[in-house]
């Protein structure tokens, strides 16, 4: 009966033994899942950094763009060399008033 009573022991500490060992085992896979998770997500942050630093400097790029191309002088160059526009005599200009909009060709000068 000893015997059967220490074999029930051994039998339920070794059960206990494999039930710590199962839950440590449980514990350190939910610490490697965190931990690959956190590697995952820290590289996401990186790489969407690099993607907002990218986009910051293409937006400035075309800031700078934009501002060369709006440049007057530029506007002007364009206008007269390539449209074969002419800048306008500024004694040669006249207003036209509302009223005179339905007669066209008619110059009125400013009073």
């Amino acid at each position: 009966m000893k015997n059967d009573s220490s074999m029930e022991f051994r039998w339920k500490k070794t059960k206990v033994h494999f039930g710590v060992i199962g839950a440590c085992m449980v514990f350190a896979l939910s610490l490697l899942a965190q931990d690959i998770r956190h590697h995952e997500l820290n590289s996401e942050i990186v790489r969407l950094d690099r993607e907002r630093r990218d986009i910051e400097e293409e937006r400035d790029r075309l800031m700078l763009q934009r501002e060369h191309l709006r440049n007057p002088g530029r506007i002007r160059e364009i206008a007269t060399r390539d449209l074969g526009m002419v800048t306008p005599d500024m004694t040669n200009i006249h207003e036209l008033n509302s009223a005179n909009q339905s007669q066209p060709g008619t110059p009125q000068t400013n009073p």
